[in-house]
């Protein structure tokens, strides 16, 4: 029965091959010849390859012996073989593409001799195999993704995956939050004027339930973005969200509004010249401190963010502590192996294995730019926004001279007289306002449109912030 097969299904592909001494190169194998191809599993895209090769020839003589032990995996996706003894020129390019043309895969190019490649393209045109015959007894077979693949690079997961509109989150319910957040981030994301909810709601999508804001009531702990609010400006539906408890964690509120607010902001810098990748969370390996009284959540000692730029093939990743910091953004940097090793989650998969190696072992800080000068426009107007590498933060620093340090705050302001809130008392030009015996709600008009809900400070209308 099977050698039946085999005869009629060498008979058609004989009988579609016309080309004078290609009849000499198809013959009956054995049915072990589909192990041909058993060297392939550290490259994906022949790994593919392999699959829809066999599916369309199985029983190809051509298969026999084509790859030998030699894998190039430096030089891209190759495997060779010298076996051919004369016969390679012959055997490429007609032999190999005529199967995969006839389950619809594209002839690029067709080349014969040494030297020439030949060129098909899959199915769904998200990759090209080239064979070539590298002289009269090597034939060689290379793969590479077109740059038109438009790979969701989801991380690997053990929770419960929950697609929301502009991000994707792995849910792990032992510690009631997302083990990773991921998602896309470009310049049409964050330049929108689309103003914060700050309406926290627990996400509905999450099969166990997620956190409730009650939960970190009184905490001491902040309801921590991973995927900031800022960098979901799309319109009113990515901001609302954002807000979902599946995409909060606790975080120190000296970290929270710190050095992670800046590493947030410099990385929104970096999407407005190119569209990137952005991985984030709390690092959940271990027995955590645990905060709530209705659910358990654990409060992350680490937080990671993983940067990818595919236009450019470069990535960074950063891993913080969840305390106040002092240090420089840069000092922050860390290989993505490395956080690959602290949370067990294996990262950008679907990446060529030597591109996936080569960016995940490397800290390359002199590629990504932590001082350049960028325009926002958040409303109509454009604003100029210096990111300064010392800070991290994009607006400009405060002047103004911190008590407690002797050093100049840290703080960014938009403020024409370049202080902050905090330190208005030290402008020059700073007037101060008539005490007043007045008590009661600040009088201020928020961003919103509506009037502060704070109360006024002592001998003054409107609270500390609006002073």
């Amino acid at each position: 029965m099977q050698r039946e097969l085999l005869k009629n299904i060498l008979k058609k592909i004989n009988s579609l091959i016309m080309i004078k001494g290609y009849k000499l190169l198809l013959f009956l194998i054995f049915f072990n010849s589909i192990n041909l191809f058993s060297k392939t599993e550290d490259c994906s895209c022949l790994s593919e390859f392999k699959d829809e090769y066999l599916k369309a020839s199985p029983l190809n003589s051509i298969t026999i012996n084509l790859f030998d032990q030699k894998f190039s995996k430096d030089e891209g996706c190759i495997l060779s073989s010298d076996k051919f003894i004369g016969m390679a020129e012959l055997m490429i390019p007609q032999s190999f593409l005529l199967p995969m043309n006839l389950i619809g895969w594209k002839t690029i190019s067709v080349k014969e001799g040494e030297n020439n490649a030949s060129i098909i393209q899959s199915i769904n045109n998200d990759y090209q195999v080239s064979f070539y015959p590298a002289d009269k007894n090597t034939v060689v077979i290379s793969c590479r993704y077109l740059d038109n693949q438009d790979y969701k690079f989801y991380p690997e997961s053990d929770g419960e995956i929950i697609e929301h509109t502009y991000y994707t989150l792995s849910y792990n319910e032992s510690h009631e939050q997302a083990e990773w957040v991921h998602y896309k981030l470009n310049s049409s994301m964050i330049i929108n004027n689309i103003s914060r909810t700050d309406n926290f709601k627990p996400d509905y999508k999450v099969s166990t339930g997620t956190a409730i804001s009650s939960d970190y009531a009184k905490s001491g702990y902040d309801r921590g973005h991973l995927a900031p609010a800022a960098d979901m400006k799309v319109n009113i539906t990515s901001m609302k969200e954002s807000f979902l408890l599946s995409n909060i964690s606790p975080q120190n509120p000296s970290f929270n509004r710190g050095k992670w607010k800046s590493l947030e902001s410099l990385v929104r810098s970096w999407a407005l010249t190119n569209e990137i990748y952005v991985t984030t969370a709390g690092v959940l390996n271990e027995n955590f401190k645990k905060i709530g009284v209705i659910n358990k959540i654990s409060v992350p000692k680490y937080f990671y963010k993983i940067i990818f730029d595919k236009k450019n093939s470069k990535m960074i990743a950063f891993l913080m502590p969840n305390q106040k910091l002092e240090n420089n953004l840069k000092d922050y940097v860390v290989t993505v192996d490395r956080i690959e090793k602290l949370t067990g989650i294996d990262f950008y998969s679907e990446l060529n294995d030597g591109i996936e190696e080569k960016l995940e072992s490397e800290i390359s800080t002199g590629e990504w730019d932590f001082s350049s000068s960028i325009n926002i426009s958040s409303n109509s107007s454009s604003s100029s926004i210096s990111t300064d590498s010392s800070t991290g933060s994009m607006a400009p620093q405060c002047k103004g001279i911190a008590k407690s340090t002797g050093k100049q705050c840290k703080n960014g302001t938009y403020n024409k007289n370049g202080y902050c809130y905090v330190h208005q008392s030290q402008s020059p030009d700073y007037v101060e306002k008539p005490k007043t015996n007045y008590v009661g709600r600040c009088n201020a008009i928020t961003a919103k449109g509506t009037q502060c809900k704070r109360n006024a400070s002592s001998g003054s209308r409107f609270c500390w912030q609006h002073n």
